[in-house]
């Protein structure tokens, strides 16, 4: 009987130690998949970095070529506007000082002109 009893315990043992064997098998596979993925995934993000550091760079600079030309148009338009302000001004006063005959001309001559 303690034969038998020790066949048992042994046939235990073997087999706690082959489940062990495979567990410890899976986590090497396991952990060998995630260094692939890692490395992949490094690859990728060199790929990645190395296309959109210069694509932003070029973004950058646009923007600020685009705010340093506003910069430098702004006063020119703001010129044009007031020059035409003051001729837009000019006319509406001559208008008011127009008599009914010479605001008739006037209307005649625009029309005849588009």
């Amino acid at each position: 009987a303690m034969a038998e009893g020790r066949g048992q315990e042994a046939e235990l043992q073997r087999q706690m130690d082959e489940r062990l064997a495979l567990e410890k098998e899976k986590r090497i596979e396991h952990t060998q998949q995630m260094a692939l993925r890692r490395i992949g995934k490094r690859d990728l993000y060199r790929g990645w970095s190395a296309w959109v550091t210069p694509y932003l760079e070029k973004r950058r600079q646009k923007r600020t070529l685009i705010a340093a030309s506003q910069r430098l148009l702004r006063p020119k338009l703001m010129n044009a506007y007031t020059a035409w302000r003051r001729d837009w001004e000019v006319e509406e006063q001559a208008k008011r000082t127009m008599t009914v005959e010479q605001r008739l001309g006037a209307q005649l001559l625009a029309v005849t002109r588009e």
